[in-house]
């Protein structure tokens, strides 16, 4: 089961608080939007009490439904690679970037980049006044030209800008509106479409007024338009603060526009600075207006050899450090038996004879917390107790596995319950030696003289 974002959060939940065994994927799109409401919620929307907690939805005090999604669902992913590093920082975590560290360092979080849609080709375009191909820059022209009719422009040979775009605080539109004379006065040209907050729509109108002839502004969003805007402009502005993946650059690129944008998120993997584009790294006017004094430092001779300022190119984004899967690329997705001996019980204690062949079932994550692993293919639900009289439910897995983390140091004694009738300590226990009656110790491996496998997972950061 695949949810995206905030209002599907609670899928994985409710199908992990119901003991389905579906594994379960959950994309984060855009972090800031994580629908929090108020633990009063919790009766009317059937949430159990242990999910009030700081692995769970629990999120200052309040419940978010993007947490949910996190916490319960197999694996994580969202939608770039760089973005997926952002987020476990405290710069562009929300709040959430410990927990999402702590998924990484588990495997569990992973970027994906977003595609586009191939049939945007300006050479097959039928949205295009003049479809063209590479090298045809008279195709190009005109399609410049019908741009600058739409918006009102002045007939010109500088460059033409475009913003294609929502117009909210976090694309940077402020930026663009800090340079716009700066480009106007250079003899370029603006065109802007799109809609978002009424103040950033105020703001492009007014920009609009200031500049007439020299910018044009249209509020709303049409696709036919923005295909057009593609391919008349030879400049895309995307000055994002943070853009999980951006679409627009790729389709720019597609239809030869070279996006000027901030090196960041999906826009830093997607664009190759001085080849398919040019990034800046601050998210300040004097940053952003260098950036958009590079393309003027090229030769015409090696502007022309930039792989989309000729034309579209044959596949979007080439060049760019998109995300190629390989058989290993998604082998941590979901936990697999580890190690499993072929004459394992499916459920319970194992033969001492096979005992020492498994890793941890307790893998210690860090001083305080461990995770917990159970195959048991045959139950319906599995929970481990912990010596402080804790009973945590553990989230089943592929191919049989129930998991779940827990603050408990090494040295603590747990055991499993499996369908709320049978209790078995961990059979991968190296601190059990056999007595499969008592309960099991959470141990450190590097503390286990002459072993050679270790557990641990290195030192976790909580939120």
């Amino acid at each position: 089961m695949h949810a995206h974002d905030w209002p599907a959060g609670l899928a994985p939940a409710y199908m992990h608080w119901r003991g389905q065994r579906t594994p379960t994927l959950f994309t984060i799109h855009n972090l800031a939007y994580q629908g929090v409401v108020s633990l009063a919620s919790c009766p009317e929307l059937g949430i159990p009490e242990h999910a009030l907690q700081q692995e769970g939805m629990e999120f200052y005090g309040k419940l978010s439904f993007l947490k949910a999604g996190m916490a319960y669902a197999s694996h994580i992913t969202t939608v770039s690679a760089t973005y997926a590093q952002e987020i476990t920082t405290p710069a562009f975590g929300c709040g959430l970037d410990g927990f999402l560290a702590s998924k990484t360092q588990q495997g569990l979080l992973s970027g994906i980049p977003n595609g586009i849609d191939e049939s945007w080709d300006a050479a097959t375009d039928a949205h295009l006044l003049t479809p063209f191909s590479i090298g045809d820059w008279d195709g190009k022209a005109a399609n410049a030209a019908h741009v600058r009719q739409m918006f009102g422009l002045d007939a010109s040979s500088g460059p033409l800008f475009a913003v294609v775009s929502r117009l909210v605080y976090q694309k940077g539109l402020d930026l663009t509106e800090a340079v716009a004379e700066f480009i106007v006065q250079s003899g370029g040209q603006i065109a802007i479409i799109g809609r978002g907050e009424p103040e950033e729509e105020q703001s492009m109108r007014a920009l609009a007024r200031r500049f007439p002839g020299r910018i044009g502004v249209h509020i709303g969003f049409n696709e036919t338009d923005a295909r057009r805007m593609f391919a008349g402009s030879d400049f895309l502005l995307m000055p994002s603060r943070y853009e999980p993946c951006g679409l627009s650059q790729m389709y720019a690129q597609r239809f030869g526009s070279l996006p000027v944008a901030r090196n960041t998120g999906g826009l830093a993997d997607t664009i190759e600075n001085g080849v398919t584009g040019f990034l800046f790294d601050e998210s300040t006017v004097a940053s952003y207006q260098e950036a958009l004094t590079r393309p003027s430092r090229c030769s015409p001779t090696r502007r022309c050899s930039m792989p989309c300022a000729a034309g579209p190119w044959p596949r979007p984004s080439t060049g760019a450090r998109l995300w190629n899967p390989t058989p290993n690329s998604t082998s941590n997705w979901w936990p697999r038996p580890w190690d499993r001996p072929p004459d394992s019980k499916r459920q319970g204690p194992m033969p001492s004879s096979t005992l020492h062949t498994w890793t941890h079932g307790a893998r210690l994550l860090d001083a305080e917390y461990t995770r917990f692993a159970l195959w048991a293919p045959d139950a319906r639900c599995v929970s481990v107790e912990l010596a402080d009289g804790q009973s945590l439910p553990m989230q089943p897995q592929p191919e049989g596995w129930f998991m779940t983390q827990a603050r408990c140091p090494a040295g603590s004694a747990y055991r499993f319950n499996i369908d709320e009738r049978i209790q078995v300590p961990d059979p991968a226990s190296r601190a059990q030696l056999g007595d499969v009656h008592g309960p099991s110790l959470v141990v450190d491996p590097s503390a286990i003289n002459g072993s050679t496998r270790s557990g641990a997972a290195g030192p976790g950061t909580r939120r």
